[in-house]
């Protein structure tokens, strides 16, 4: 076995203000996990070897099997977790938050409460039947889940004392200004997105799997008879009816995942953090500072835009490692909504009256990044179309008449994606604010304070460079890490860097106009 060194995370300024309230004084000496930890594990065991005695029992397997099956997994993880109780501890000491935790190999952690940005704490449904949950500490590292600071599961009391020992004067207070809260009428906004279709693709093959799993012939029995039944009816009509049973449990499915996701949906704010609780079956329970908050960024899919909807994310630092989707969903402060609530959901978490510039206002970038979007629109097209035929030329016809179709289809699409995709271009500078829109399918708007934005990258493609564009990426310590500005005018563009950051870039505006 062995033992990694204490660590603590070096990024951000320190609390002047250091925890010694009673709450902290409490988590003082070691403390444990909950009792219940191996419980919780052979619960949900418990449903899946059930589960899969039914099916081999129904498959008539012999009964040796069916426990050979069954039992060495619950036993062992049960073992495990009750191992992982015995060896994990933790406590409040010293201005410091210490963990110690390991099965096989031991580790040793420890950070200063001054560093702990953000507290996640969700309870699972198997979780919530025992009164626990668990707590996720953010520190500010691009750190995955299975290297972020966790404790799961402790008593739903002890956590909430633990989340305000570690995030001291920062816990939400039951009288906290209500930003936005949960109705309803926000699940109309549901269906609106790209998982709907795919959500009844994978309805149907779970179906698929499920029935192929006890034992039904699919392949030489299911699905010749029923293809047989259905030569009766015409084609078009068939691939109407399918396309509708798609949509119509992908819109089911997509309005369960929904409500299990945002029910009772609330965010509040003090004059120290954000706060947002959510979950129907899993509840959530986040909290990010507000000094840890460097903008927002409206997200309105193509789908959703057609709603008039749009949701509402926070840029912070500390929400782990962004091309992880759990630490993305910490940072969603509001659920795909209204565009009536989600604009002025940005302008107060930015503790504005109004969003810093309107759409209308943002300075459009030059024609020629509309020719470059419509040839990247007709080579997408183009591409598949030519392999397409010239599959065809060498195996068969068909293939040459799919290419023309999918031509004829894909192209107008394409080009009226490009032209979307060029309206939508656009950046401004307010004395706070640095202001960028880009996207068709998955429009972004980005809102960073200024103060905030630590570099700049300039970036020019040979194209870029013959006709006076070049693509701006501002660099913060938070979100994304970076976020672009594509095609924009090179003056235009360098004067916006220079404005936005002007000690930065003024030294190179110098060197670049003696060259």
């Amino acid at each position: 076995m062995t033992e990694q060194p204490a660590t603590t995370n070096p990024t951000g300024p320190a609390d002047p203000h250091p925890a010694t309230d009673a709450t902290t004084e409490e988590f003082a000496d070691w403390r444990r996990l909950h009792p219940l930890t191996p419980a919780v594990a052979g619960t949900y065991l418990l449903g899946l070897a059930v589960l899969t005695a039914a099916i081999l029992i129904y498959r008539s397997v012999p009964g040796w099997i069916i426990w050979l099956s069954v039992l060495p997994l619950p036993i062992l993880v049960t073992l495990y977790e009750w191992l992982r109780l015995r060896t994990t501890r933790f406590r409040v000491a010293g201005g410091r938050f210490e963990l110690h935790t390991g099965v096989l190999f031991r580790s040793r952690r420890s950070v200063a409460l001054d560093r702990i940005r953000n507290v996640d704490a969700t309870a699972e449904p198997v979780g919530r039947m025992y009164g626990l949950t668990g707590l996720r500490i953010g520190t500010g590292e691009n750190a995955s889940d299975s290297e972020a600071l966790a404790l799961s599961p402790l008593g739903r009391a002890e956590a909430e004392r633990l989340r305000a020992s570690l995030l001291p004067r920062r816990a939400e207070a039951t009288d906290s200004p209500e930003i936005a809260s949960w109705t309803p009428s926000w699940i109309r906004f549901a269906p609106f997105s790209f998982t709907t279709p795919l959500l009844g693709l994978a309805a149907f093959g779970a179906v698929y799997e499920g029935l192929d799993i006890l034992g039904v012939d699919m392949d030489r029995q299911v699905i010749p008879d029923l293809v047989g039944r259905l030569a009766d009816f015409p084609l078009p009509l068939v691939i109407g009816a399918l396309l509708l049973a798609l949509l119509v449990i992908g819109t089911l499915g997509s309005v369960l995942v929904y409500a299990e996701t945002w029910w009772r949906h609330r965010l509040t704010e003090d004059s120290e953090a954000l706060h947002v609780r959510r979950g129907l079956l899993t509840t959530r329970n986040i909290t990010l500072e507000r000094k840890r908050v460097l903008g927002v960024e409206v997200r309105e899919p193509l789908s959703l835009r057609w709603a008039k909807g749009a949701s509402v994310e926070a840029v912070a630092t500390g929400l782990g490692s962004p091309e992880d989707e759990q630490n993305s969903a910490r940072g969603t402060l509001l659920p795909p909504t209204g565009n009536g609530l989600a604009w002025p959901v940005a302008a107060r978490v930015l503790r504005r009256s109004a969003f810093p510039i309107d759409a209308a206002e943002l300075s459009p970038h030059p024609r020629i990044a509309r020719r470059r979007r419509l040839g990247w629109a007709v080579g997408w097209v183009a591409a598949p179309t030519a392999l397409l035929v010239g599959l065809g030329l060498l195996l068969t016809d068909v293939l040459i008449h799919i290419g023309w179709l999918f031509a004829v289809v894909a192209l107008p699409i394409a080009v009226l994606l490009a032209l979307d995709a060029y309206r939508n271009l656009g950046h401004g500078l307010d004395p706070e604010f640095l202001v960028s829109r880009k996207g068709s399918a998955s429009r972004h708007t980005t809102v960073l304070r200024r103060t905030d934005i630590i570099g700049w990258t300039i970036r020019r493609s040979p194209f870029q460079r013959r006709h006076g564009l070049i693509t701006l990426s501002a660099t913060i310590a938070g979100g994304t890490g970076a976020y672009r500005i594509p095609d924009a005018d090179q003056d235009e563009g360098v004067e916006l860097a220079d404005h936005a950051l002007p000690d930065l870039v003024a030294p190179f505006l110098v060197d670049t106009k003696r060259d």
